[in-house]
């Protein structure tokens, strides 16, 4: 049962026998469809986008039914190599639906309690940050006297309020299923609580898949794309999954995930290979 997310409303369609429905995305809305699914038995699948699917990720989760998350980029080649040209909520509905059945998605892990709240936590610590930044470059900005002690009480309110965040997130890495895994992350140097947390967040397969998968699932593994005309030279790129979408952009201090790997000519006895940063990518 493909479904289409976007900010107001569901779109559906099913295969076999279809099911075409636009529904609120609301409460209601996805009542009506986890209750067609589980009368189906039916498999749900849909584009891993922003927080407009919460909500449906955490009735799915709850009714314990199957769903498959698409990395939408990859699905919107397909779409074009299918021959689905117009770009609609109802055509990405039927998309949706060839996609699945001719390319194979693994299913989506449920997300324990403690890693949703954790998430919703560290959501809303992120945004209070990104504030505090911009609030920073008013106040350099500032010539008024007054409107620079008005930035600088805001920006004293917004520290506050992280930390207040950050003690939360302190707080709910001792419960257990986190206490022991925040634990060993944070005995590697360099990964300090709020990083833990971000990766246990974000990552809920961490030991539970291999280190290839992991980096691979983040966007933090580089994928060569080898150009015979350029010899010993390997353009490589990376790609986040459904689940993190631009991963190292919630890491602090990480480059962006683009780069060239360039190895020693074919034929050489010992290949050396770097990871550079692509010019103009790093910020």
């Amino acid at each position: 049962m493909p479904i289409d997310i976007s900010k107001d409303s569901l779109d559906t369609q099913a295969w076999p026998k279809g099911w075409r429905r636009r529904l609120p995305n609301s409460a209601q809305g996805v009542a009506s469809i986890v209750a067609e699914a589980q009368k189906r038995q039916a498999r749900v699948i849909f584009e891993a986008i922003s927080i407009y699917g919460r909500r449906l990720i955490q009735a799915l989760d709850e009714a314990k039914l199957p769903y498959r998350r698409a990395n939408p980029r990859k699905a919107r080649d397909y779409a074009r190599s299918a021959g689905f040209l117009a770009k609609t909520d109802c055509v990405d509905a039927d998309m949706l639906t060839h996609y699945a059945a001719h390319v194979p998605l693994p299913l989506t892990e449920p997300v324990p309690e403690a890693q949703q709240e954790l998430r919703t936590l560290l959501d809303r610590r992120h945004q209070l940050v990104e504030m505090r930044k911009a609030e920073e470059i008013r106040l350099e900005q500032a010539e008024a006297p007054a409107i620079a002690a008005e930035i600088e009480e805001h920006i004293l309110s917004l520290q506050r309020k992280i930390a207040s965040y950050g003690a939360k997130v302190a707080e709910l890495l001792e419960k257990p299923g986190l206490a022991g895994p925040a634990r060993h992350l944070q005995s590697a140097p360099g990964i300090g609580q709020t990083t833990a947390a971000t990766l246990l967040a974000l990552l809920p397969e961490l030991g539970r898949r291999s280190a290839k998968t992991i980096a691979a699932s983040a966007g933090l593994a580089p994928l060569a794309r080898e150009n015979r005309a350029a010899s010993g030279v390997s353009a490589a790129s990376t790609e986040a999954a459904p689940l993190c979408g631009g991963f190292s952009s919630w890491l602090p201090g990480m480059p962006p995930n683009t780069g060239l790997i360039r190895t020693s000519p074919k034929g050489s006895k010992r290949v050396r290979s770097t990871l550079c940063p692509v010019k103009g990518t790093m910020s």
